[in-house]
């Protein structure tokens, strides 16, 4: 098992928060198919400390690029990708979330506040069960997965 974690750089002026982002993108572009699980930061669709009421703008506009470049790095890696930002979650619903797509590049669920959301219309294809005493932790193609700290 070989996994890849991403470290940005967190923008020390929300200004230049999307070259971050960017940073991100082309870290992604780097992986290959020789990573099993490809893991990113909290808040990589918003890193750094916004205004009030900037973040989640930011946040949003950057999501589609991150999770597509997460979507299309899990399917040319064949690899796992954990993307964690701040994402929907319900519309206009937003938390800290870690999404993660399976090895084709569909999403496999979320992770936030403190339980796995699974994408149900996928659960054919996962094996997904709860760990014992581990609630809010689940396993996902042998990869143990958990929202608890």
């Amino acid at each position: 098992m070989k996994f890849c974690a991403i470290q940005l750089p967190y923008a020390h002026d929300y200004k230049q928060a999307e070259k971050s982002v960017d940073f991100l993108l082309a870290e992604l572009a780097k992986c290959d198919d020789s990573c099993d699980l490809i893991l990113t930061p909290e808040y990589s669709n918003a890193p750094a400390a916004f205004p009030p009421g900037e973040a989640i703008p930011f946040a949003r506009a950057q999501a589609p690029r991150l999770l597509e470049a997460a979507r299309a790095t899990a399917i040319r890696c064949h690899a796992i990708v954990a993307l964690s930002g701040l994402l929907e979650v319900a519309p206009g619903v937003f938390r800290n979330t870690t999404r993660l797509f399976d090895r084709e590049g569909n999403v496999a669920g979320d992770l936030f506040n403190g339980k796995f959301m699974i994408n149900k219309d996928a659960l054919v294809n996962y094996a997904l069960d709860a760990i014992p005493n581990q609630p809010g932790s689940r396993v996902h193609t042998g990869i143990s997965f958990s929202a608890n700290h």
